[in-house]
This record gives C-alpha cells, structure tokens and sequence, in this order.
C-alpha cells in the first residue's frame, strides 16, 4: 500500500482503491420534535455511468462543489420537511420535501424521501447526533447517466 501525506490529509492506494480522509471534529446536536437542523457541506462525490452520443463512460469523481449546499430539516416526529439551497438551485430543490424519519439501533438518524411522483429519485439522509455528522445520497438514471450522489459534511441548530 502506498501513502501521500497532504496536510494531514491521507490518500492510501491499494490497487485501483483510493481512499480520502482526513481529521474530522464535529459538535453534538440535539434532534428532537420541532427542532430544525442545518447541514452543510461542499464536498461530493459521484459514481456510475454516463451516456453522451451514444458512447459511455463509467466512472467516480470526488472533490468541492462550486459552493457550499445546505439542507433545512425541521423535524416533526417520525417525519421531517427538509429542503435544500446550493448555488446550482433548481426550483424543485426550493420545496420542502417529506423524509421518514428512523432511529438506527446506535442513536443515529436515517431519513429517507417519500416520492410523491413515480420514477422520482430516492434520497437517503443520515445524521450522527453525537457528532453533527451527516451523509446525504442520491441515486439516479435517465438517457445520459446513472449514477449515484454523495455529499458529506457537517449539522447545527444554526
């Protein structure tokens, strides 16, 4: 295996596996009926195929985002209206959308949309209250591509 140390980051490669960490300290949050959470991040990466022209491509890419997207979860109970700004906003991500909201076995937070038109994308939200830490996903397919979205970062109450 080799190492590249990068200002404390750490990329490890074994074979075609590349691996990114780097030191993450995040605060505690409190999520209970009628609190609302922020989460925030500019980091993303991307998995799967692309179609242009016919030919394809499969692949991953991983990096910054042009700004920093923030998704609003007010939760309600077992359902929560969460809603997202980035600089690239479309008028649909403007829209409060209804996510379940479940407790994982270790204290966690899993959230997951509930599509209301058919063939609509899944979206998954996991929060780490004891943290602040927070995963978002995606997962899509139409003419030019199928793949799936991560964005990863960081929650607070502000």
């Amino acid at each position: 295996m080799r190492f590249l140390v990068l200002s404390a980051v750490i990329l490890a490669t074994k074979g075609d596996r590349v691996e990114k960490k780097e030191p993450y300290k995040g605060s505690a949050i409190k999520i209970s009926v009628g609190s609302v959470v922020y989460c925030r991040t500019d980091d993303a990466v991307s998995a799967g195929f692309w179609f242009f022209g016919g030919a394809g491509e499969k692949g991953w890419g991983a990096g910054k985002e042009p700004g920093i997207s923030t998704w609003r979860i007010r939760f309600l109970g077992e359902t929560a209206m969460v809603s997202r700004t980035s600089p690239n906003d479309l008028p649909e991500d403007l829209i409060e959308k209804r996510f379940s909201v479940e407790r994982t076995l270790d204290g966690g937070v899993l959230l997951m949309s509930a599509r209301t038109i058919q063939g609509e994308s899944p979206q998954v939200i996991t929060i780490d209250p004891d943290n602040g830490s927070f995963v978002y996903t995606t997962q899509h397919t139409n003419s030019q591509r199928n793949r799936a979205n991560v964005f990863y970062g960081s929650c607070s109450s502000k």
